[in-house]
């Protein structure tokens, strides 16, 4: 049972992978709405606002508020700037969404709350789209205009309609065959889960879904038929996939947003630098995340945990006692435990003076090493000379410590019983 139990787990764990990995865009509710869409849609003048609301169901959820006197206010194109994606020609698509729209008024006679839209030169204007008057919903389809024709409404067929109470949540799943040839397009269609039998008694109906200049998406309320009203249009888990499943929202079920990784770089050392054993490294590294907040970044030397740093700007320090090549890491964290990780090269080489005796570890006998003061403590009362990176004598005496309190952070040496020791001041 409990290998049972695994497989099924794995599974389960398989198939959320999978369907995150075939969705190709996502209006996310918890980002500015222009991360994942080009524009809000409105006439001139025209005063419509999209904001978020907290559904009881469903959590935080799109609103658009077109007021009375406006004709449209409408989210434009899947094409955000770090969220985007564009039909074309030989894609196989599928649009879900949730929706409800409130209606402030009577006898409505319909406006568009869904667009597959065209920008001229165009045929067609919209492919296909959905129409709403407050009882039930109407998909479109339109076909090619005669040449010099400006009748849309002499090429429209209905493809479905749909009885939809005003402010009743609805999911609605649209399959569509992109081309612009009539008899490889095609439209499927699943209302609340469950696919729609279409004209003629197939769950297909053959069309031309992309017309001459191209065709983005739209949703909201536009149209002459909305100018009277007050009009609230609530939208929910907006996707693009590549497959039924990847879209798919059925009514009282909460999908979890995909979690988008961390972006890191890092800026400090440079991949292939050059150092010396003493130098100091700054480590320093930028990060992001698009969906929340960077909770840390981690160091790393060699795979190994170093340091860490959970304030921007991101940094540490590295002090290498030995020569050789190291791996520099910088991993960032975001606010979901999830983590992206860069790393550099380095190469680290033999100090200025090593040709003086043979240099020890100064630890062995001096301490601190590093020292924040400056104030180095000595094993035994000791002879001894103090020089600068240069090779400058700067001070000398005979006691158990060295005070070099007044020199500057960085790498010096000392000459003690004809042995060169490091001493390194980090204030």
């Amino acid at each position: 049972m409990r290998t049972n139990a695994l497989v099924l787990a794995f599974c389960c764990l398989f198939f959320i992978e999978s369907t995150h990995a075939q969705v190709l865009w996502y209006g996310d509710p918890n980002l500015n709405y222009l991360e994942s869409f080009y524009r809000l849609s409105r006439e001139p003048g025209e005063v419509g606002t999209v904001n978020t609301t907290t559904d009881p169901v469903y959590g935080k959820v799109w609103v658009l508020n077109k007021p009375v006197g406006d004709k449209r206010c409408e989210f434009a194109r899947t094409e955000g700037t770090t969220n985007s994606y564009t039909p074309k020609e030989g894609d196989m698509l599928y649009v879900g969404w949730r929706m409800k729209s409130t209606i402030v008024g009577n006898n409505n006679p319909g406006f568009a709350v869904f667009q597959w839209k065209s920008d001229p030169p165009e045929q067609q204007n919209y492919p296909f789209s959905i129409v709403y008057n407050g009882n039930k919903i109407t998909l479109d389809a339109y076909d090619v205009r005669k040449p010099g024709s400006t009748c849309q409404s002499c090429v429209r067929e209905v493809v479905i309609e749909k009885d939809l109470p005003e402010n009743t949540w609805m999911s609605i799943v649209i399959g569509v065959k992109v081309s612009r040839d009539e008899k490889i397009g095609y439209l499927e269609v699943w209302i609340n889960g469950v696919q729609q039998d279409l004209p003629g008694g197939s769950k297909r109906f053959m069309h031309r879904t992309l017309d001459d200049s191209g065709n983005y998406l739209k949703w909201g309320a536009y149209g002459g038929g909305a100018i009277p009203y007050d009009v609230s249009t609530y939208l929910d888990e907006m996707r693009l996939g590549t497959t039924y499943a990847s879209v798919a929202t059925p009514l009282g079920y909460v999908t979890t947003p995909v979690n988008k990784l961390p972006t890191v770089a890092i800026t400090s050392p440079a991949n292939n630098a050059v150092f010396e054993v003493g130098e100091t490294i700054t480590l320093s590294a930028t990060a992001s995340d698009s969906d929340g907040s960077i909770d840390r970044v981690n160091f790393k030397l060699d795979d190994g945990y170093f340091s860490n740093d959970r304030t921007p700007p991101y940094t540490g320090a590295f002090t290498p006692t030995t020569a050789g090549t190291y791996k520099i890491a910088a991993k960032a964290f975001d606010d979901k435990d999830e983590s992206t990780e860069v790393f550099v090269t380095i190469t680290v080489k033999e100090g200025k003076i090593t040709s003086v005796e043979d240099q020890e570890m100064a630890s062995f006998s001096i301490y601190p090493n590093p020292s924040k003061s400056g104030l180095f403590q000595l094993q035994k009362e000791m002879v001894w000379e103090v020089f600068s990176a240069e090779g400058q004598l700067l001070k000398s005496g005979v006691n158990t410590f060295i005070d070099l309190t007044n020199e500057a952070t960085g790498m010096y040496f000392v000459k003690c019983n004809n042995t060169i020791y490091s001493l390194l001041i980090q204030k």
